[in-house]
């Protein structure tokens, strides 16, 4: 048993080790703060609708060629897992199916070129970018509050993100089922022009730079096990994913599933 908490342990310092050497700017989704569509508008929860925990962190990078600006979105599921009530459902944490993310105003289009370096035509996630929260963006009350949507549908094919905390990567909504972290590659564009001198990273972040929006960023969850769901917006402070008590389990049954699952993000 004290194994077995040692190795969970170093999975959580893993995530925090994530979160020290990012490559860019970072967002964190969940925590302190959050909410979610599953919450009353007041409640800062960012809670699922079976009353699961849903966290994850959006780590932006800007870089250029010639004249062209791209960005790097990685984004990294550090749900917790725990133990389904349905029947038939075993350890499980929450996936990611979308995202949604604000961008500074000098964007006037994005183009979703690649994901884990397959083209996006054939990845299987949709994307539309709204400049400047046009009507018909975000879900439920968080509706026209962000620019870009990455969708992972329905329709099939249905790609999610695993949790780095999840077991099994194949016994959740959703197929195909990728192990965190994803890169998602846009290119920018600027009405024509050249990108603006000085952009960096923090643009899509800032919230002064952002025009001040209330969420910078948001990720829809559902999970196997409870079958719930919800879109979840950033909180105010890091949301070290702890393990509910029932996910203490992970610490006899899950580990190996966990390991399997940074070793296929290591080579991915």
């Amino acid at each position: 048993m004290v194994r077995g908490i040692g190795s969970l342990m170093a999975v959580v310092a893993a995530v925090v080790a994530f979160s020290m050497t990012a490559a860019g700017s970072v967002v964190y989704i969940g925590g302190t703060g959050a909410i979610s569509t599953s919450d009353p508008p007041e409640g800062p929860l960012g809670l699922l609708s079976g009353g699961e925990v849903a966290t994850a962190v959006l780590d932006y990078e800007v870089t250029s060629s010639g004249q062209d600006m791209y960005l790097t979105l990685t984004v990294t599921n550090t749900s917790p897992a725990f133990l389904g009530t349905d029947t038939g459902a075993g350890i499980d944490a929450p996936e990611i199916s979308d995202i949604m993310f604000c961008a500074p105003s000098v964007v006037t289009n994005m183009t979703l070129l690649s994901v884990d370096s397959v083209a996006a035509s054939a990845a299987g996630w949709g994307f539309a970018y709204s400049q400047n929260h046009e009507p018909g963006s975000g879900f439920g009350f968080l509706k026209n509050n962000f620019d870009a949507f990455v969708d992972g549908g329905p329709p099939a094919p249905s790609p999610v993100i695993a949790s780095i905390f999840d077991p099994c990567l194949t016994d959740g909504p959703g197929s195909p089922t990728l192990a965190s972290p994803v890169s998602f590659i846009f290119k920018l564009s600027f009405a024509g022009v050249a990108a603006p001198e000085g952009m960096t990273d923090d643009w899509f972040v800032n919230k002064q730079i952002l025009g001040n929006p209330t969420y910078v960023a948001a990720a829809k969850f559902m999970s196997g096990a409870n079958g719930g769901s919800g879109t979840v917006t950033d909180g105010e402070a890091f949301p070290l994913p702890v393990p509910a008590p029932a996910s203490l389990l992970l610490a006899l049954v899950g580990l190996a599933g966990i390991r399997a699952g940074f070793r296929k993000s290591i080579q991915a």
